[in-house]
């Protein structure tokens, strides 16, 4: 489903992927794991080129790019197999959570308003919001909920491959499962995702195969019985021992400024 070799990313002089290469099955999930700064979502980011890389090659089901020479015509049919999940949600904030996951229906899909609206509740309600949650604004839901609402937007326009940014990361606790139990769900249903975690526990639950990165460069990658209970290189046993401690844990995003109006996408609608 997913073939990506040789990728490379800098900005300026700073070198974030280093020839990475990585393939996914279809249906599997990939958990993507490595310290802050190792490129992780960086390399989700290029997949769908919401980064341009500098190099290499990336094929998502029958559609190949090569970077960084493509064409705008290759680069929308690239993005049509994918949709992101980020970990600060960017919804629109002057939209309910119906026409959040609509917007993408009605605008980038033509899908007529009636027919967006049935496919948007339906999503909606197999993430687990209700019919009176369905109809409220950003502002007035939780983390956990508005992460839901992204994933159900991400669903509605029906990729190959679901692409995760640390979609837990800015959660409180105590909100952490309700948006891993979606997860959990679409990986039993073998949704083709990849996923950017630091929850140990739940990679080695759903994850079929797990990539570590330092660096921009992947120094292991295999099952979870092995890269996570059994890993072959010192640093990928370091940095378990360093997240096991707490010392690696990330630290929640900045929640981003409100400037009162509509916040952009940064999926494309088309």
């Amino acid at each position: 489903m997913i073939d990506v070799r040789g990728l490379r990313k800098s900005f300026g002089k700073n070198l974030v992927l280093d020839g990475v290469d990585l393939q996914v099955e279809q249906g599997d999930v990939v958990a993507v794991i490595g310290p802050s700064g190792s490129g992780k979502s960086t390399l989700l980011r290029c997949l769908n080129l919401l980064e341009e890389p500098d190099g290499g090659t990336i094929t998502i089901n029958d559609v190949t790019v090569n970077p960084p020479r493509y064409t705008a015509k290759e680069a929308h049919a690239l993005r049509q197999q994918t949709a992101m999940v980020f970990q600060s949600y960017n919804l629109f904030r002057n939209k309910t959570a119906l026409q959040n996951v609509t917007e993408a229906l009605v605008v980038g899909k033509k899908m007529p308003r009636k027919e967006a609206d049935e496919t948007g509740r339906r999503l909606l309600t197999r993430v687990g919001l209700s019919e009176d949650t369905i109809q409220q604004y950003p502002i007035t839901l939780s983390g956990g909920q508005q992460q839901r609402v992204s994933i159900a937007r991400a669903l509605a326009v029906r990729p190959k491959a679901i692409l995760l940014d640390e979609p837990t990361s800015a959660l409180d606790p105590e909100l952490v499962n309700e948006v891993l139990a979606v997860i959990r769900t679409l990986a039993q249903e073998h949704t083709t995702m990849v996923i950017v975690t630091h929850e140990m526990a739940f990679a080695a639950e759903v994850a079929d195969r797990v990539v570590f990165m330092d660096g921009g460069s992947v120094v292991e990658a295999g099952p979870p019985s092995q890269v996570l209970a059994a890993p072959r290189h010192e640093r990928t046993r370091r940095f378990l021992r360093e997240l096991g401690s707490g010392s690696e844990r990330p630290r929640r995003p900045e929640p981003p400024e409100d400037d009162g109006g509509e916040r952009a996408l940064e999926i494309p609608l088309g």
